[in-house]
């Protein structure tokens, strides 16, 4: 249940935060996204290493460092719109 609090509240902070950047609040699924591919793999590996219930802490342990990744990527966003670079000339 902690767990769901902590990735929902994730997903608010860095939408906040793309909001800030004047981007669009799908950025905040980078975060999500890679908490769970984080857990996930980082489970399976703890499987394969049979650590047990370290498999379930090395799981979240990888999430966390997804998270922080995620906030870092949309924390580095420059302000504004990116525009698209011109059409070649010629």
């Amino acid at each position: 249940m902690l767990e769901i609090a902590a990735v929902i509240a994730l997903f608010k902070k860095l939408a906040e935060l793309a909001q800030q950047r004047q981007r669009g609040r799908g950025w905040a699924a980078l975060g999500v996204a890679f908490w769970f591919f984080g857990e996930l793999t980082g489970s399976v590996m703890g499987s394969l290493f049979e650590l047990g219930f370290g498999a379930y802490l090395l799981g979240i342990a990888v999430a966390g460092t997804g998270a922080f990744m995620a906030y870092a990527i949309v924390q580095a966003l420059p302000m504004g719109q990116v525009a698209p670079p011109p059409p070649p000339a010629g």
